[in-house]
């Protein structure tokens, strides 16, 4: 049976600011690389101008949200009791599955909580 998301739970989702953020980034982005675009079509006959603004500026497009990505990226962190032997497990969420340093069964983290496997809940 899976487990499901309730909204009084805390989710693993990013923020809403963190949202803006990305999409701002993306934005701008689109804004330098098109910047260079005009740049490199409308002054495309003085060199100079064409390597100093419009492809750095097509650059900075293409890493803008890359960037924002990387810098804001949000990590949580999981601690609880192992779900078969009640030893303290911290880890973060990004890992998906892993094992209890103490009784070495597969747990897996979600919704901030750890959980059983699948392949240990239900035995063949």
């Amino acid at each position: 049976m899976e487990e499901k998301n309730h909204p009084g739970e805390p989710g693993t989702g990013r923020t809403p600011q963190e949202v803006h953020l990305i999409l701002f980034s993306i934005a701008l982005g689109l804004l330098l690389i098109l910047g260079g675009l005009f740049v490199i079509l409308f002054f495309g006959e003085e060199a100079g101008s064409v390597q100093v603004f419009g492809v750095p500026l097509i650059i900075g497009g293409l890493l803008a949200p890359h960037l924002a990505m990387r810098l804001f990226q949000t990590r949580y962190e999981i601690s609880g009791p192992c779900p078969y032997c009640w030893s303290h497990v911290k880890t973060s969420e990004s890992a998906l599955e892993l094992n209890c340093p103490d009784c070495h069964r597969r747990i897996t983290g979600r919704h901030m909580r750890l959980f059983r496997t699948k392949a240990d809940r239900y035995p063949v």
